[in-house]
């Protein structure tokens, strides 16, 4: 299927190929005399329905107002994903893992993997579409997990998880707006007990007599660098260079978000 948008074009292909000489180009269909199918009027139908399929997504986008501003890899994209097996709940959070490794994101991917896993044992590894991860579904999964003795803080960090994946299948036309579970489901959090380290324990590592060869000299010192640093995560530390002193300041971008 040829695809035009904003004056580029692209393909997208049918699954299906035969010799040049069995293409009806007038008609748009494989000629009947072609015996590489068991069927080729079966074929040509589920060609028909492919095309219809693809015009019917580009319509959607259009009614939505996001075809003026996709470009035409999105609106191919849109196309072959609503296609494949990761329409589901565990075929996209699976490739939206994959992609988030290929990315080198390992911490997101992490995190994608462990709501994957605990939906899946939820669901007994059946499973779902978007439209059945619904808010009767999200209360259900916080009913199940919290009565495995887990906490509160846990259940949020799993649902904004979801809630995330959810967003980006909006976002990629596997799920639709309009059934976004999250403007009724409310995501609970409690505070967290403070478990700040003492004065004293901080002076007793800081006045450790260690020696340069012993291996607990730099974990000591890093430790205390990344405290003296407001708590800067490790990441942080490890990727500091000397021009990162600046008129006997350190500065630094956080890897993270980038900022300074």
């Amino acid at each position: 299927m040829r695809l035009t948008h904003n004056r580029k074009t692209t393909s997208i292909g049918t699954g299906y190929s035969v010799p040049q000489k069995y293409w009806d180009d007038k008609n748009r269909r494989i000629r009947t005399s072609f015996q590489g199918f068991e069927n080729v009027t079966r074929v040509n139908n589920q060609i028909e329905k492919e095309k219809s399929r693809a015009l019917d997504i580009v319509t959607k986008l259009n009614d939505k107002g996001q075809l003026r501003y996709a470009s035409i890899a999105q609106v191919k994209n849109s196309i072959v994903i609503s296609k494949s097996s990761i329409q589901s709940v565990f075929g996209y959070t699976q490739k939206l893992i994959n992609d988030l490794l290929e990315k080198n994101k390992i911490g997101n991917a992490r995190s994608y993997r462990n709501v994957l896993r605990e939906i899946k044992k939820f669901r007994n590894n059946r499973d779902l579409s978007f439209a059945e991860l619904n808010y009767d579904f999200l209360n259900r999964l916080e009913k199940a997990y919290l009565a495995r003795g887990n906490s509160e803080n846990g259940l949020a960090v799993y649902m904004r998880t979801i809630r995330a994946i959810y967003n980006k299948a909006i976002k990629d036309g596997i799920a639709e707006k309009e059934a976004y579970p999250f403007e009724s489901y409310r995501i609970k959090t409690k505070p967290t007990k403070k478990r700040a380290i003492t004065y004293e324990a901080i002076q007793k590592i800081a006045n450790l007599k260690l020696k340069e060869n012993d291996p607990l000299f730099e974990t000591r010192n890093i430790f205390l660098l990344s405290f003296y640093l407001m708590g800067a995560p490790f990441i942080n530390v490890a990727f500091l260079k000397m021009e990162n002193i600046v008129d006997g300041r350190i500065q630094y971008k956080r890897k993270k978000t980038g900022r300074f």
